[in-house]
């Protein structure tokens, strides 16, 4: 499935109608439970989050830089 975020820190939601079959990998990177993930197109508005268990091995844009912590990042969800 394919993952977005929107504005001002809110959780990630399904874009309808994803089929990764039909999108060429180079535009999409797999995100796991706990990566922190950033829209660049409207990081001025707080687009940031870290993945839910629900969408671990999910699939975001080329837009969305993902990171992943060396450790739990319970810190970094407040």
């Amino acid at each position: 499935m394919i993952i977005s975020i929107r504005s001002n820190l809110k959780k990630t939601f399904h874009k309808p109608s994803s089929d990764p079959h039909k999108v060429a990998m180079e535009e999409l990177f797999v995100v796991k439970e706990n990566d922190l993930i950033v829209n660049i197109t409207f990081a001025w508005k707080n687009t940031i989050t870290i993945v839910k268990k629900e969408d671990d091995v999910s699939l975001v844009a080329h837009k969305f830089p993902n990171f992943r912590f060396d450790f739990e990042g319970t810190f970094f969800r407040h």
